[in-house]
């Protein structure tokens, strides 16, 4: 079965060098065989040297799947640091500004599915957050301005 060669981050398209064959006595389900043309694809979260990479560790060919009654939505946060301190699974309030320019609480349901390697003008990183349905108009528009913060816990 494959396991990770090294660290892997995730976002980070992998490669065959990613990867070393192993053979073990216990398949856990999902587990992926040698064969697998996996370039290009991007994992869900971080992985372990050594670690078994399994079916749910990868982002759907069709694209991140954000759950039952949610959307994934991209936010840019106006403070670059916050992003390294987030990970896949943590639930996040995420913060706009209203008319006047006060903050404005747009979600504090929202929950991180990744943030991307790519970093932007400024030193700002996207993030992918999974948001209820209801939300995901209001974050996405609050989007627009550039204005987006996330508070964590």
């Amino acid at each position: 079965m494959l396991v990770a060669a090294h660290d892997l981050l995730p976002g980070t398209p992998l490669s065959s060098a990613d990867f070393d064959t192993r053979s073990i006595t216990f398949l856990p389900d999902g587990a992926l065989l040698p064969g697998l043309d996996l370039r290009g694809r991007q994992l869900t979260g971080a992985v372990r040297h050594g670690e078994v990479i399994t079916d749910v560790r990868l982002v759907p060919i069709t694209g991140p799947e954000p759950g039952p009654g949610r959307r994934a939505v991209s936010v840019t946060p106006q403070d670059p640091a916050v992003v390294d301190l987030l990970s896949p699974g943590m639930l996040v309030a995420v913060i706009g500004l209203g008319p006047d320019g006060d903050p404005k609480p747009l979600t504090d349901n929202a929950i991180v599915m990744g943030m991307s390697p790519q970093v932007q003008a400024g030193g700002r990183r996207p993030v992918l957050l999974a948001v209820t349905t209801r939300d995901a108009v209001r974050v996405s528009g609050a989007t627009l301005t550039g204005e987006v913060a996330l508070q964590l816990g």
